[in-house]
């Protein structure tokens, strides 16, 4: 299970410093989108989707919980709650 989870993180956290969303990422693990997207949003995976999700990220990817600069990062209205 903790090998599912790491795998996961990975995947997700690739996506995120990448910019990618579900029908991006899809393409590039020459998987199906909705199946992209439910990983990416936390729901359960098979080890061949894993296997292939994670076959696209480089060995040096580091992951991080920082987000990359310019991404994902604007500031939010004024008066509206986080």
């Amino acid at each position: 299970m903790l090998y599912i989870d790491r795998s996961q993180h990975r995947i997700i956290a690739f996506a995120a410093a990448n910019g990618w969303g579900a029908a991006q990422y899809a393409r590039a693990a020459g998987i199906a989108k909705t199946t992209a997207y439910e990983v990416l949003k936390g729901g359960n995976a098979t080890k061949d989707t894993l296997r292939a999700m994670e076959s696209i990220i480089p060995a040096r990817f580091k992951e991080s919980s920082e987000p990359r600069a310019g991404r994902n990062v604007a500031p939010r209205p004024e008066g509206r709650a986080a």
